[in-house]
């Protein structure tokens, strides 16, 4: 892919983000307004100081807008365009420079979401063409290209223990459970719960049977797959469409979830009851990512508000709120999911 002018700009809407294993912070972001839809990504070795463009160790600019991108591991990313297209990047060990070193254009729509496999031997992407394409990140090609459903893919999730494992969903309102070592690798979950689109999913780091996931209407739903993804809890936190949910790994039962009602919630989940502990409605345009930090107690959110946020955690499971599961709001306490207020603005 031909970089653009690697100028001192930020583009305004900032979609996803992620922590690297140092504490250092990754932006994906995108212009969707004007003549050019273009994008840019940013590492920032302080995340206190994004989105400051200045402050940043590296950014870089290309000729699509940035959909998702994903730590591989230490040192490599995958980023996917609104154009269909991925690269996968390399970082010097300081992480002061980096340089493209695959890229291919393989989808014939925009590129909806990434994931990678467990030991960062693959990534699988999804895309509004409606296929899922496996990457062999070694061999930088495409190995395998599945087509299991009949509308845009929104999310794929690759197992967190698994490397041949991962869930996808997508616009038809089907979950498909998928396994590359099998003739018919994919299935689907019978027992999905009624809803009309599923946005996102996430697996629970500490359980290689259940996953979350979240649905246009601001509802999430836990699955477990031993029970042919009957649900093992019902939330409302969000009045509008969840974008993301993500578990933390250090602590598995903390569920962030934000939203386009400009929310950003982390629920507890325990045997003895689930309870949101953290509600956040600083952002004010749709919130766009998610991602914790495994140096810090910090949850970390950007929007298309053009804002990066910091949420600290420390001793929020001490405190908590009730929250609406199964459709009763725990130790009768009234929900909070009806006091957002968030015009949304693009």
């Amino acid at each position: 892919m031909a970089l653009l002018n690697s100028s001192i700009a930020m583009d305004r809407h900032l979609e996803v983000l992620h922590v690297h294993q140092s504490g250092g912070l990754l932006i994906g972001a995108g212009s969707l307004t004007g003549r050019l839809w273009t994008g840019s990504f940013w590492f920032f070795d302080n995340p206190e100081n994004a989105p400051d463009a200045e402050k940043c160790a590296v950014g870089m600019h290309v000729e699509s807008g940035v959909t998702d991108l994903q730590w591989i591991n230490d040192y490599l990313i995958i980023s996917g365009y609104d154009s269909g297209g991925i690269n996968i990047w390399k970082f010097t060990e300081d992480l002061q420079t980096v340089n493209p070193i695959y890229h291919a254009f393989e989808h014939d729509d925009m590129v909806k979401s990434l994931s990678v496999a467990q030991g960062g031997a693959a990534a699988v992407s999804g895309g509004y063409d409606c296929r899922i394409k496996v990457w062999d990140i070694e061999e930088q090609q495409s190995s395998n290209t599945f087509q299991g459903h009949s509308d845009a893919i929104t999310c794929v999730a690759c197992h967190p223990r698994d490397s041949s494992v991962f869930l996808s969903s997508s616009q038809d309102g089907n979950i498909l459970l998928w396994d590359t070592r099998n003739p018919k690798p994919a299935q689907l979950i019978e027992k999905a719960p009624p809803s009309l689109i599923t946005t996102c999913l996430s697996w629970q780091p500490d359980n290689e049977w259940e996953f979350a996931m979240g649905d246009e209407f601001g509802t999430i739903v836990g699955l477990d797959l031993r029970q042919s993804g009957t649900a093992t809890y019902t939330l409302k936190p969000h009045t509008r469409s969840v974008h993301k949910v993500a578990f933390d790994t250090k602590r598995p039962n903390f569920l962030a979830s934000v939203s386009e009602d400009c929310s950003v919630v982390v629920t507890e989940l325990n045997p003895s009851g689930v309870r949101e502990i953290y509600r956040d409605t600083s952002h004010t345009d749709f919130v766009r990512g998610v991602s914790w930090c495994q140096t810090t107690e910090f949850l970390y959110t950007c929007g298309w508000d053009s804002t990066v946020k910091s949420h600290d955690m420390k001793g929020r499971s001490e405190e908590g709120m009730a929250v609406e599961v199964n459709g009763v709001v725990q130790n009768n306490v009234e929900s909070y999911s009806d006091k957002v207020k968030c015009v949304g603005k693009s």
